[in-house]
C-alpha cells in the first residue's frame, strides 16, 4: 500500500482513526485504494501515475516511504478520511473533512487544467505513431 497507518497521525488522533474504521483494516484499505483511482484519474492524462504511486526501494531492498511526494501523501489521505466518515453517515461527515476533500479535489483539477504544475513525474513524450497525413500536391497546370 502506498500509504502507512503512521502517515495518519498528522491528520487525525489514531484513536478516532481506529473508532471510524471499526479497527477493521479493509475499511481503510478500501478507501485508500478508492481515493487512490480518484486521484489518478485527475492525474493520468499528464503525469506517470504507476512512478507516483510506487514506492522505491532503499539500499536494503525495503521500500522507502520518504521519497513519496507529501502533497500526494497529503491529500490521498483527505480523500480517504473523507471517503472513510461518508461510509458511515453522509450527513455526519465532519466539516474539517468536507473543507479538505474539497481542497484536494480543487487541486486535482487545478493540475488537470495545468494550472498547477507539480514536481511530479509526467508521462514520457513521444511522437505520434502511424499518424496518417492527409492532402495533395499543388493542382498542376499541363497545358501550355
Amino acid at each position: 500500500m502506498f500509504l502507512q497507518t503512521q502517515d495518519y497521525q498528522t491528520y487525525i488522533k489514531g484513536t478516532i482513526l481506529t473508532l471510524i474504521t471499526q479497527n477493521t483494516e479493509n475499511i481503510r484499505t478500501d478507501a485508500e485504494l478508492a481515493a487512490q483511482a480518484q486521484m489518478e484519474s485527475y492525474l493520468k492524462n499528464r503525469y506517470d501515475v504507476t512512478q507516483i504511486f510506487n514506492i522505491p526501494q532503499d539500499t536494503n531492498g525495503q521500500p522507502d516511504y520518504t521519497q513519496r511526494n507529501h502533497l500526494i501523501v497529503m491529500y490521498l489521505i483527505d480523500i480517504s478520511l473523507y471517503h472513510i466518515h461518508a461510509r458511515m453517515a453522509s450527513q455526519d461527515v465532519p466539516e474539517i473533512r468536507e473543507i479538505r476533500y474539497n481542497a484536494a479535489i480543487d487541486w486535482l483539477k487545478a493540475v488537470a487544467a495545468m494550472k498547477i504544475s507539480p514536481n511530479l513525474p509526467e508521462l514520457p513524450t513521444e511522437p505520434p505513431q502511424g499518424v496518417i497525413l492527409w492532402g495533395s500536391e499543388k493542382k498542376r497546370n499541363n497545358r501550355h
